[in-house]
């Protein structure tokens, strides 16, 4: 996220960039926000400039309503099953 915000800095288009993905976006906060702001009135600008937010907990009917009716991908994740091993330095 820093460096996303960082780079907007410099260049203010994003001009070379032809992808922002961001992960984790149900973590949001004063940063996050900015940025999805900024995003929101950069992309009629740059059409071409493709945007992808990820999140397991994402309310993504909202988010798709905030950028004016972005597509909605979803798919199919599950969690692979784990056991504790005893660690082998133990007796």
């Amino acid at each position: 996220m820093g460096i996303l915000l960082r780079r907007l800095l410099v260049v203010r288009n994003l001009k070379g960039i032809t992808h922002v993905i961001i992960d984790k976006i149900h973590e949001r906060g004063m940063n996050e926000d900015f940025l999805l702001i900024v995003l929101k009135d950069l992309l009629p600008r740059r059409p071409e400039l493709r945007l992808i937010l990820m999140s397991a907990t994402l309310d993504a009917e909202l988010f798709s309503s905030y950028f004016g009716g972005a597509q909605i991908i979803h798919f199919l994740v599950w969690k692979n099953p784990f056991r504790a091993l005893k660690p082998i330095w133990s007796t």
